[in-house]
Parts: structure tokens; sequence; C-alpha cells
């Protein structure tokens, strides 16, 4: 889900100079699921013929690099327990080859390849258990590198489902006209408000596009993003029951880096909320 936000900040005259800033920030809350599969059995063939991933966030600490090729070709493999084989579908990770695990998941995650069906276009042994595992060779050479990140997790029976959590939409954060005199500034900032379904715990963060709490803008006005009092880019962890709203803010600090100069400037910060 997204939410807007809009940040204004203008300073005044000050000794025969105009300095105007104007500062966006659009917010998206995004509840993010736990890493989950769904499958479609093949019955004919003791495999599976499509399955679907979902929640877009698999980490380093699954990612295994081997300095030699597996024997398995690039893409995302499916094994089910009881079945005879292991689908795999390949179509839009043939080309990726990492250099390291790192690489590898940065790579997974950004694939067009979640929350969407997946048609096996290729079977292999099966594994005799329930995984899902991602295979990239860092190169299309035999015996090269390979890394193989992998989740020995059964798919859900259903479709995966719809996040429950909600987030209200932030109000303006505005920092009004201020004086140059008046930098560096206070916090300003907004209120948001959490409620989910069923006991939970989540995460929140606020970056910029890059992953930091820091930027600064061409005019030499330095932007610091909080949230919940932390770091932006740390962000705090925190329990909420069941249908009892939980409320945060999210605030922006500003500092001057040299002399301030005139003009019309943006930037995007992104709340980043990831639940269980």
């Amino acid at each position: 889900m997204s939410k807007q936000g809009r940040t204004v900040v203008s300073i005044d005259r000050l000794q025969s100079i105009v300095v105007v800033v104007m500062w966006v920030i659009a917010m998206h809350a995004t509840p993010v699921r736990a890493f989950q599969w769904t499958a479609v059995d093949d019955t004919g063939s003791g495999s599976i013929s499509s399955f679907r991933i979902s929640g877009r966030d698999v980490d380093v600490s699954h990612c295994t690099w081997y300095p030699l090729t597996l024997g398995w070709i690039n893409g995302v493999y499916a094994s089910k327990s009881g079945h005879r084989y292991t689908a795999r579908y390949s179509d839009l990770l043939s080309s990726l080859h990492p250099k390291n695990c790192k690489e590898a998941v940065d790579m997974i995650n950004r694939a067009n390849i979640w929350d969407r069906d997946l048609r096996r276009n290729g079977l292999t042994t099966g594994l005799g258990g329930d995984a899902i595992f991602f295979i990239l060779n860092s190169s299309s050479q035999i015996d090269s590198p390979v890394a193989e990140i992998r989740y020995e997790v059964p798919p859900v029976p259903t479709e995966p489902t719809e996040p429950s959590c909600t987030v209200t939409q932030p109000p303006m954060i505005d920092f009004k006209t201020i004086s140059a005199n008046d930098i560096p500034s206070g916090r300003f900032g907004s209120r948001m408000v959490v409620s989910c379904r069923s006991d939970t715990t989540f995460t929140v963060k606020f970056v910029f596009a890059n992953g930091t709490d820091n930027e600064t803008l061409r005019n030499g006005l330095n932007v610091k993003l909080l949230v919940g009092g932390w770091d932006g880019a740390g962000g705090f962890t925190s329990s909420i029951k069941k249908d009892v709203p939980e409320d945060f803010t999210v605030n922006a600090t500003l500092t001057a880096v040299g002399n301030v100069s005139e003009g019309f400037f943006r930037t995007v910060g992104v709340v980043k909320m990831n639940y269980d």
C-alpha cells in the first residue's frame, strides 16, 4: 500500500537573499509477508506444474557460495515431499551471474518472479523434501562458482493471504517558514497509526532511496530522517496486539552544510514496514 506525505521547507529573506526550498517526501508503508510459496500439483508426473513465491525478502543467511558448479542451471526450483521430481523455472534468471552471495540475493529480490505464476520449464530428480531454492551460476562457463539460496519450507495450501496490517496515511510534514538563523532545526514530523488483525511483530524504517537516513540537498541543506525517535535506517521493532492500534512518528531535521543557497529541490523518503 502507498501512503503519500508532503514536506515543504521555505526559508525567508535574510540580508536581501531569498532562499526557498520545497522538499516533497513520498512515504510508502509496505507490509511484507514472510517468505512463502504455493504449488499446483501435477499428479501425472509426480511434480509441480506451476508455483508462486511471495515475500520478496530472501536474505544472505540462506545463501551458500560453492566454489564449483553444482551441475544445475540458473532457476527457481520447487520440491515437494513425496514427489519424484523437482520443478524448475528459469526463463527470467538465465542471464543473472552474481560474483558473491550478496549480489545473488539482490538479483533474486529484484527479479520479476514474485507474486506471479511460474510455470515449470524443466524437471530434475526429486530431492525428497519440501523446499524452494534459487540457483545462480557466476558465469555461463562449466565449473564456475555458484550461489544457492535455499528455503526448506512446505508450500502453503492456498494462495498467500493478503496483508493483515493497515497503516493510516500520514498528515503533511510541514517546516512552515523558517529563517536560515533557525538552522539546525528541531524535529518536524507526523504521526502514523498501524493496526493488525492478529498479534504480530513489525519493524519500521524511514530511509531515502539509497537506504540511508541522511541526504545533502544541492542547496547545502542536510536532511536527517528519524522514525519513532530512532535513526531512520536502523528503525525499530515493536509487538502489537490484535485490533489494538499503535502509533509512531516519522521525523526530519535540517542542518546546513556550508552556505545555504536559493533554489527548488526535491527528495524522496520511504517508510518501510515489515511484519510477520
